[in-house]
């Protein structure tokens, strides 16, 4: 078949992404395993694909047949690349094993892989979750060092994360950072656009209480939120207490 053209990498790729879906992660791993007996070339593209295919299957509570395909990659001579770490740390983050995570991301910097911005994120992600916030902060400022943000999606997912554990000063504190980065545009998308409209409604009316009025590009990145959700009567209740405290006192 291979000689003919029909046989090709992609018809193995679309096997092995049916397997995963399916939760057959033995039988995905071993249909990669076939492209070398039909006498292609294995490339560290190629490992990251499988690995990308395990890591959104459903099966990977315990991450086993993900670590499989990981170690597999290294027996065969593969040094993992930051697309390989981002695919695993995230599977991991997501399975609640951000300690596993961090680890990769320390043998990234001992082997002077560079990591990308989203790496980050799956990192400050993670941390999250797990309600480790003052280690996310850490991470955040681990990225500056490492010249690669922090971008608007990392704040956001700080910012988010501390209004969901009741600390919207803090938040706020956060969000006047990113406001004053030339490199970031202000949103909180995550909240806006994740179905966490409600939290992001009760964040704005903490800082209102506060007597802090929410700077023009936030109010706008949650009015058109409100406005699509049909949701105007709280549209204008916030605007209406934006405007008084705007016609008392400056932005703090």
């Amino acid at each position: 078949m291979k000689e003919t053209g029909v046989l090709t990498k992609d018809t193995f790729w679309l096997i092995t992404r049916r397997y995963a879906r399916t939760r057959k992660a033995s039988e995905a791993i071993d249909t990669f395993g076939k492209m070398g007996r039909y006498g292609f070339e294995m490339e560290l593209s190629d490992f990251n694909i499988l690995l990308d295919a395990l890591s959104k299957a459903r099966k990977v509570a315990k991450a086993q047949e993900l670590d499989e395909g990981y170690r597999e990659m290294k027996v065969e001579g593969f040094e993992p690349d930051a697309v390989t770490y981002g695919i695993v740390m995230n599977a991991h983050c997501r399975a609640g094993k951000c300690d596993e995570a961090i680890s990769l991301f320390r043998e990234m910097e001992a082997k002077k892989c560079k990591p990308s911005p989203n790496i980050f994120c799956i990192l400050i992600t993670g941390l999250g979750n797990e309600k480790r916030l003052q280690e996310a902060v850490r991470i955040l400022d681990e990225m500056r060092k490492c010249g690669v943000g922090p971008n608007s999606r990392t704040y956001d997912i700080i910012i988010h994360h501390l209004i969901k554990i009741g600390k919207p000063k803090t938040a706020y504190k956060f969000f006047q950072e990113m406001s004053s980065d030339e490199v970031c545009e202000p949103t909180l998308s995550t909240l806006c656009h994740e179905d966490k409209l409600d939290e992001a409604c009760k964040y704005f009316q903490e800082m209102l209480n506060l007597g802090i009025r929410p700077p023009g590009p936030l109010f706008s990145n949650l009015k058109g939120s409100l406005f699509d959700e049909g949701r105007k009567d709280t549209l204008v209740h916030l605007y209406r207490q934006i405007e008084k405290l705007r016609s008392a006192a400056p932005v703090r």
